[in-house]
């Protein structure tokens, strides 16, 4: 370091020499220094014979400066002085002070040493050495310098001062410092006058709560605001993994809040936010994204995505709007969840929930649904969905008041579900033929799985059930068709072959159950009561799901095609 102090003290001081030959030969200043009053006036041609030596109360004047010390030496002729003392050099906007002082009234350069400090209307500056150009009016400062500006302070080992627009300048490291703040960077500009400190390069800002690093950096002192123009982050230092990136923005001190506009990422809760646009507040914990949100919870292996998206941070709590979506990762498939607006939080006993509101549809490969609302307990593997909801799984459709879906937590695979008020389950008999459906109701219905398909379903109250008979020749094994057979019980029971085809059916509870050809049984009376196949409304691409009226949109493909 003092090799390097050295390095730029050599190159300055030729360069002042360059300047004062430069001057002195072009004789580009004419004026000399002008002795005002000393208590005592001497020559010593022994020592040195074209110089004064003065003492007490010393005063000179050249071009508006004028220097005060208690003692100097005067050179006339070379029209140059040394002061010694409580010296004193002013003009009308600064003036510097120290033990010694060196003026060339020839180039206009001061320096002043042991112990100087200059005062820039409302700037002090100290250092271990000062030269002044009254020309330029610039300062240049070396060793330990230190500017201080009202409450903030500028250090660094070399330092340029421009009276003409307030302005410093240092390029080998430098620190700014407010009540609050410390604000390193390899270079850097402090404005006195707008009270702003730019940081060119290597930026290093810190408190007691945050350290921030970037790559460029503008610091508004009385706002504590800053700015970013590379990239960025703003680190907790209680929780390091906790931390703001952005590649431009701005971040409040004082506040702790923080905006990014490029590139932009929250990270906290194990959860990272990202977005066009980004808000957070430190303190309240709430934060905001605009325009390609995304919400990341990759422990939870779910993804929440939408135009825009708040965050809080005490509950673990977040909002998405403006077409969002959840997307929860499972073996070899992915879960897709949109509706008008989306909300996931944890509960009180550390679950996870995501709630979709109004006009929402799930999309899987081996499932579809369709509904008002849908909450959806990812630890228990819960779903469920409310007001008039209904379940596609194949060729299998599924209605009722309320439908609860469980997925096995481990297998991730749909393991059982619960259709609670006025259950419906109905498919088609055969894939090619769309007046042909085996139908089950009941007030309340469980449908149970393995292997992901259906196994068995039990329907409860007023059961009733529909399906075409199919009887197996033992001889050749071809199946034929016998009748259909309707039932009216308690309760009804049926299970499924792993073709998902009715095997069995058994009634119980006030069973009443015929089976009679199809020729006995009219086209209207092929349907139980409500019945209704909404396979239009079924989303067949996950794309689909963004689409507010499945059917409408499948009448007007259908129209197009004819066309």
């Amino acid at each position: 370091m003092i090799f390097k102090n050295f390095k730029y003290f050599f190159l300055f001081t030729a360069s002042l020499l360059i300047i004062k030959g430069h001057l002195k030969k072009n004789q580009l200043s004419k004026k000399k220094i002008h002795l005002i009053h000393a208590d005592l006036i001497q020559k010593k041609g022994v020592i040195d014979p074209d110089a004064l030596f003065l003492s007490g109360n010393v005063s000179l004047e050249h071009q508006g400066n004028t220097l005060d010390c208690d003692s100097a030496v005067y050179y006339k002729k070379s029209n140059e002085f040394k002061g010694f003392g409580q010296v004193k050099m002013h003009s009308k906007d600064r003036r510097f002070t120290g033990e010694k002082l060196e003026y060339d009234g020839n180039s206009g350069i001061a320096k002043v040493y042991e112990k100087p400090v200059a005062y820039e209307k409302e700037t002090e500056i100290r250092a271990d050495t000062l030269y002044h150009d009254s020309h330029t009016k610039i300062s240049r400062a070396i060793g330990n310098t230190l500017l201080t500006d009202k409450n903030t302070r500028v250090s660094s080992s070399l330092l340029e001062y421009n009276g003409n627009n307030e302005q410093a300048y240092y390029t080998t490291g430098g620190t700014v410092y407010d009540e609050k703040n410390i604000l390193k960077s390899l270079k850097g500009v402090y404005f006195s006058r707008e009270k702003k400190a730019e940081f060119l390069s290597n930026v290093d800002i810190e408190n007691q709560e945050y350290k921030i690093l970037s790559h460029r950096a503008h610091y508004y002192t009385e706002e504590k605001k800053v700015d970013f123009l590379g990239p960025t982050t703003i680190r907790k230092k209680s929780k390091p993994q906790e931390y703001i990136y952005t590649e431009k923005g701005s971040y409040y001190t004082q506040d702790k809040k923080a905006y990014g506009q490029k590139a932009p990422s929250l990270h906290y809760n194990g959860k990272i936010l990202k977005g066009d646009s980004l808000y957070f507040d430190q303190i309240s914990g709430f934060g905001s994204a605009t325009g390609n949100v995304c919400l990341e919870d990759p422990e939870k292996k779910r993804f929440l995505t939408g135009g825009y998206g708040e965050i809080y941070q005490p509950s673990d709590s977040a909002i998405l709007l403006k077409k969002p979506l959840a997307i929860k990762l499972v073996k070899n498939d992915s879960i897709f969840i949109h509706a008008d607006t989306l909300i996931a939080v944890k509960t009180i006993e550390s679950t996870n929930v995501i709630r979709a509101y109004h006009f929402a549809k799930m999309y899987k490969t081996d499932m579809q649904a369709k509904c008002d609302s849908i909450v959806y307990h990812e630890d228990q593997g819960q779903m469920s969905f409310y007001k008039d909801p209904v379940f596609w799984r194949e060729n299998q459709q599924i209605q009722g008041d309320m439908i609860h879906a469980y997925i096995h937590p481990e297998k991730e695979v749909l393991d059982s579900m619960q259709i609670i008020g006025n259950a419906f389950a109905s498919s088609k008999v055969d894939s090619l033929n769309e007046k042909e459906f085996n139908q089950l109701k009941g007030r309340f219905m469980s449908a149970y799985f393995k292997n992901s398909q259906i196994d068995s379903i039990e329907a409860k109250g007023n059961a009733q059930s529909l399906f075409f008979a199919e009887e197996e020749d033992q001889r050749n094994k071809v199946k034929r068709r016998i009748g259909i057979n309707r039932s009216n019980c308690g309760l009804i029971l049926a299970w499924f072959t792993p073709e998902q085809k009715i095997r069995k059916v058994s009634c119980r509870q006030k069973a009443h159950s015929i089976l009679s050809p199809e020729v006995k049984f009219p086209e209207q009376e092929h349907f139980l009561s409500h019945f209704q196949w909404r396979d239009k409304e079924r989303p067949i691409k996950k794309e689909e799901i963004f689409i507010p009226d499945i059917l409408s949109y499948r009448k007007e493909q259908e129209k197009s095609k004819k066309l």
